[in-house]
């Protein structure tokens, strides 16, 4: 029975078309397979992707919100497992009680409208990740691999890099897709720190932090973090004891010496 899998507006779907670019992801991914048990893919949308994830001989899992979708790529892969599900709230402690698998790869082409939610929610499990392969807009990719002062470094890159790398690992053209997108898009690579910069149960803390320091991104951090002059002033100071210039914009400053700026900070 025919299904109908046309693109739908409403949940941002633009489907990987060429096959040039799929197989570059899917090489990509299988560079990356060392240390999971099975591979999450996340949209798999029309399952461009998703023939060249069970060749790797892992076994895959599909995400798909998409019903229509996901009725179809049950009827193409009778190895893919699909669980109809909204990616923004995937629980992976739950999934590894309920299905055994202990860490995952996770891959994914994620819609635009969502890939930084569903990226921020991914990152923070990285005791059942071991890595992750994602397409995202550029620009938002830039936001979660950039380095300090670098283009696109703010909270998200200074919150990912206390546990993970980043990398972009190559453009992708709006041509490659059906419908065409009207931006460029980015595949980005991130994996687990084997010596992460905080705890992990010190992530909430550490996302509240830097977003105060990033609250106005063109004034200085003592500004930001400062709410009254004394504590501007105990900033500062902390600043040139880290070698920082005291009136250095959070765009300067890397994700390590945030820590030890944030560690310094709660003596006060």
């Amino acid at each position: 029975m025919s299904r109908r899998t046309g693109a739908k507006r409403s949940l941002a779907q633009h489907f990987l078309s060429s096959p040039a670019v799929t197989d570059r992801i899917v090489e990509c991914c299988t560079a990356r397979l060392r240390g999971a048990d099975s591979i999450i893919e996340i949209g798999p949308g029309r399952g461009a992707l998703t023939a060249g994830l069970l060749k790797t001989g892992l076994p895959v899992r599909a995400i798909e919100l998409d019903d229509a979708l996901a009725a179809s790529l049950a009827e193409r892969f009778q190895d893919l497992k699909i669980t109809a599900a909204d990616a923004r709230l995937l629980d992976l402690d739950a999934m590894a009680a309920e299905l055994g698998d202990e860490v995952w790869m996770v891959v994914g082409n994620l819609p635009y409208n969502v890939g930084t939610t569903i990226v921020k929610r991914v990152l923070a499990y990285p005791r059942r990740v071991s890595a992750v392969v994602v397409m995202l807009q550029r620009e938002v990719a830039l936001k979660f691999c950039a380095s300090a002062q670098e283009p696109g470094y703010g909270p998200l890159a200074a919150w990912r890099a206390a546990w993970w790398t980043g990398e972009i690992l190559f453009s992708v053209e709006p041509g490659s897709f059906s419908p065409p997108p009207k931006v460029v898009s980015a595949v980005c690579a991130f994996a687990p720190k084997r010596v992460p910069l905080l705890p992990l149960e010190r992530m909430q803390g550490y996302r509240e932090f830097l977003s105060r320091a990033f609250s106005r991104p063109r004034r200085t951090i003592a500004s930001n973090l400062g709410e009254t002059p004394a504590l501007r002033k105990i900033v500062k100071a902390e600043l040139e004891k880290l070698g920082l210039n005291p009136l250095a914009r959070p765009g300067e400053i890397s994700a390590s010496l945030f820590v030890k700026l944030m560690e310094r900070l709660l003596s006060f």
